[in-house]
This record gives C-alpha cells, sequence and structure tokens, in this order.
C-alpha cells in the first residue's frame, strides 16, 4: 500500500512537472516560441527572422532580421501577466543604422484573452508574406511610449492584432484550448 501510495504520488508530481506554466503557454500563443529559438522566413530567398525567447527572467522573445551575411536587431516582445485573461505586450525596437543599436520603448499593448474564441491564420497571398497569427475576439489596447510607436510595431488594424509566428495552427489552436482551460476561463459572451 504504501509502495503503490508513493508510486502514485510519483507520478502526480511528474505529470505537474510536465505541464506548462502559463508563462510557457502565452509564449507559444504569441510567438510559437518553446524553449529554443526559431527562424521564420519572410519569403524573400534568405531572408527571415530569429526569434529567440528571452533568457533573462522575464517572458518573451527577442526578434532579429537574418540573412547569411548579417543580423540585425529588431525588437523585444516582453509579456507581463496582469491577471489570468490580461497580459501587457512592452514593444521595444532597435534603432539605428549600425552597431551599436539604440534600444526605443515603442509601445505597451494590452491584451485581454477574456473572449477569445478561436484563431485565425493570414494566408501567404505574396511570396514575401511571414506567417502571421491573430486571436478571434482578442480585446486589444495600445498605449504609445514613443512617437507613432503604436504604428507598425504589430500588425495593428482597429482591434485587430497579429503576430509572426513560428507555430502551427493545430498546436497553437491546442495550446488556446489550454490556456482557456487552465489559466484564463473567460467568459460565455
Amino acid at each position: 500500500m504504501r509502495v503503490a501510495a508513493t508510486i502514485l504520488l510519483g507520478l502526480m508530481a511528474m505529470n505537474q512537472a510536465s505541464a506548462q506554466t502559463a508563462d510557457e503557454t502565452i509564449l507559444y500563443l504569441l510567438s510559437g516560441l518553446r524553449s529554443e529559438p526559431a527562424l521564420v522566413e519572410m519569403g524573400l530567398p534568405g531572408e527571415r527572422f530569429r526569434m529567440e525567447p528571452l533568457t533573462d527572467g522575464r517572458v518573451g522573445y527577442t526578434r532579429t532580421y537574418h540573412t547569411d551575411k548579417v543580423d540585425v536587431p529588431s525588437a523585444t516582445y516582453q509579456f507581463i501577466k496582469t491577471d489570468d485573461c490580461h497580459y501587457d505586450a512592452k514593444i521595444t525596437s532597435y534603432e539605428g543604422k549600425a552597431a551599436p543599436y539604440t534600444p526605443v520603448e515603442k509601445a505597451v499593448v494590452e491584451l485581454d484573452f477574456s473572449k477569445v474564441h478561436g484563431i485565425s491564420e493570414r494566408p501567404r497571398t505574396q511570396q514575401y508574406d511571414p506567417h502571421i497569427v491573430s486571436f478571434d475576439g482578442l480585446a486589444v489596447s495600445c498605449k504609445p511610449l514613443a512617437e507613432k510607436g503604436c504604428e507598425g510595431v504589430l500588425l495593428y488594424s482597429g482591434n485587430e492584432i497579429g503576430w509572426l509566428h513560428a507555430g502551427d495552427k493545430p498546436s497553437i489552436e491546442k495550446a488556446l484550448g489550454y490556456f482557456q482551460s487552465t489559466y484564463c476561463k473567460g467568459s460565455a459572451f
């Protein structure tokens, strides 16, 4: 009996250890990244973004413009949890014509996942289109931190937002279902 209880407790601990945290899940939802960097094709030969999870204790990723000849920092996206369904995305871009590039805090985008009911992918209609994912029902509010801070930082139109994404639709849908059943119960309407 004691052995069975010990085995059961061990299995429960292993199951909990393998479950994703809210931070890991939100990182995947908003980037497609797990713990490893990814290259996202931009469509033109040799042009892509390198997306890499932050390693300094913050939740988010850096995006670097990458070719065979150069890596140029583009932006950092940091996701700050305000409650189970709300995150702030703090966006910093890197400006300048050569290293060292100057970081400029551009915007904080408030994301409310409480009424998300699905995802959409923007089809690659042109050769150079990246893989873009948006969340149906996501409430968005952008607060600029610099002049034109909300322009060009994200694909932002009205109350819609799109994310350059390294994941695939079935995995994103699975992660969204997990996020909603485990962390953000949301509302029915």
